[in-house]
């Protein structure tokens, strides 16, 4: 499905989240709240779907986020697979759901905000003997950017303002 850059926009600002790089940003994008607009939730979903599709994953995974976990179900509805949340209980962290060794595992967020979940998603994957297809995020954050080097694959639907000073993304 493709979208206008206007239309990612309204959705995302529908959402809570705001990109007008003229405006004082805070650092990192505030956490999307799909349930302001299911309408606009569907479409950026679609959207991201269509960008991750023929990267083949065979479960999605996310952040024990409430809002994530939406993303999760509309992604997963469309790509035909199922997800599972992580979470991090007193620093163990564990998975809700079915991870077999042969997965092909997307990572899903609204947005990518803290290195250390993202890390510990993909040791987890890797503890299981899956592999990490790659992220996919509504908004590229300057952490996002900065996994290309580490992930096979990295996708966004829009960027969001950088914020790093000297190359520094963490």
């Amino acid at each position: 499905m493709t979208i206008s850059s206007g239309q990612i926009e309204s959705a995302l600002l529908a959402g809570e989240v705001a990109l007008d790089p003229t405006s004082a940003l805070p650092a990192t994008p505030p956490k999307y709240n799909p349930m302001n607009d299911p309408l606009g939730t569907e479409m950026l979903c679609r959207a991201l779907s269509g960008t991750v599709g023929a990267w083949k994953p065979t479960l999605i995974m996310v952040w024990e986020d409430p809002e994530d976990m939406v993303l999760a179900h509309v992604v997963g509805r469309e790509l035909g697979v199922p997800w599972v949340r992580v979470l991090d209980a007193d620093g163990l962290i564990e998975h809700m759901g079915r991870l077999a060794p042969t997965d092909r595992v997307l990572l899903l967020a609204d947005a990518f905000r803290d290195q250390r979940r993202v890390r510990a998603m993909v040791s987890l994957i890797a503890k299981l003997g899956a592999s990490t297809v790659g992220a996919a995020a509504f908004v590229e954050t300057d952490l996002q950017r900065s996994l290309r080097d580490d992930l096979p694959r990295v996708a966004s639907l829009v960027a969001y303002p950088s914020r790093a000073v000297d190359g520094d993304a963490s």
